[in-house]
């Protein structure tokens, strides 16, 4: 994505030559399933988005650090 988002420049020479980009940063919705949703709808599908994604990160530390603790594969 970033390849493609920030037109082919990838290096660390390029990467930041437009000082307004935040690498990552594609937007909310980059496949614009949210078009013809109200402002307020956006904000709060947004922030789900964003609680979500972190309890995930959250889970997925918590499943590595189990089976480096135990020593027992998870799953």
């Amino acid at each position: 994505m970033e390849f493609w988002t920030n037109g082919g420049n990838v290096t660390i020479e390029t990467m930041f030559e437009d000082p307004a980009r935040v690498p990552g940063n594609i937007g909310f919705d980059p496949l614009g399933f949210a078009t013809g949703k109200s402002a307020e709808e956006k904000e709060r599908w947004e922030l789900r988005e964003l609680k979500n994604g972190r309890l995930a990160m959250l889970a997925i530390g918590g499943m590595i650090h189990q089976e480096w603790v135990t020593g027992h594969a998870i799953f």
